[in-house]
């Protein structure tokens, strides 16, 4: 596992801390918020993100209280480096999967699982395009985690189609137990690093194929290639993929007035819950679901 910037993570033996009291997925201003929030209240935090967001990208935030004019990656970095100094442990890596059980949340991020009592989402507005035939076919052959589900692939042949940079050490994972890996790129991206037994295949994947029970192939420009699974490694996972279960409105994860989703346990606050799209909204909002998930962990 990557270092992380925070020594709160490790335990007496050296060991990193793998269970939390709470799991923030995003470090956006929800996230932020709400990270700093549960660590007011004296809650061990975990903060798994990908190096993605809208803020990021935005060029000046002009109505955010005390950051006047300011451009969105500094604002960024401002927030990360608050998170730091309260002890909110930073894990630079995209969940994959999410699973409530029981008691506990079970997250899987990079390459790693964490368990926490409770799971607050802040993921901000996935705007992906699905391949045609990718949604019919999750879980019978086209799978978003490697660490999940690449063991199920161990000899057989795979198709990897990947959006980012982190995606060719997942690639080389789950090279590392196919039979045959294809490598298919969704967007340019640095793909220096792959194994010498990953094929990188020309074109993009424009289909997946499959017999209505389980995935046969991909379909890439003119040609189809016979595969037995299909693994899409993207920087963020749309809500509804990554938990299963999880309840959309209109496109939006589904929250009751307290920022509480429809499974116990895990709460969801900022753009993801739907408009407007504001940061300072998205921070109050990470600030409300904070409280509710401190309730729901002292009645516990």
């Amino acid at each position: 596992m990557g270092d992380c910037p925070c020594g709160k993570n490790r335990t007496g033996a050296g060991m990193m801390q793998t269970h939390f009291d709470a799991i923030v997925v995003g470090a956006g201003p929800a996230g932020v918020s709400a990270a700093l929030t549960l660590r007011a209240r004296n809650k061990s935090v975990l903060m798994c993100y990908s190096d993605q967001g809208a803020l990021k990208t935005a060029h000046r935030v002009d109505n955010y209280p005390g950051m006047p004019r300011m451009p969105g990656e500094e604002m960024l970095r401002i927030f990360h480096a608050q998170c730091e100094e309260a002890g909110v442990v930073m894990y630079p890596h995209a969940v994959r999967q999410m699973l409530p059980m029981g008691d506990t949340v079970s997250v899987m991020a990079g390459e790693e699982l964490f368990t926490a009592s409770c799971a607050i989402l802040c993921v901000g507005v996935v705007r992906q395009s699905r391949i045609p035939g990718e949604t019919e076919y999750v879980g019978r052959g086209v799978s978003y985690c490697a660490t999940c589900d690449g063991m199920f692939y161990r000899g057989k042949k795979i198709a990897v189609i990947s959006a980012y940079h982190e995606g060719v050490e997942e690639c080389n994972f789950l090279a590392s137990l196919a039979g045959e890996t294809c490598y298919f790129s969704e967007k340019k991206h640095d793909r220096a690093g792959l194994a010498d037994n990953v094929l990188v295949m020309d074109g993009r994947v424009t289909e997946i194929l499959g017999d209505g029970k389980h995935v046969t192939s991909v379909r890439a420009g003119d040609e189809e290639f016979p595969v037995d699974g299909v693994f899409i490694l993207r920087p963020a996972t749309p809500p509804d993929q990554m938990i299963p279960g999880l309840a959309l409105e209109d496109g939006a994860i589904w929250t009751d007035e307290g920022f509480a989703t429809n499974l116990p346990g895990v709460f969801a606050a900022g753009d993801c819950t739907g408009m407007p799209y504001q940061a300072p909204v998205a921070a109050g909002q990470g600030n409300a679901a904070a409280l509710s998930a401190v309730r729901f962990l002292d009645q516990k």
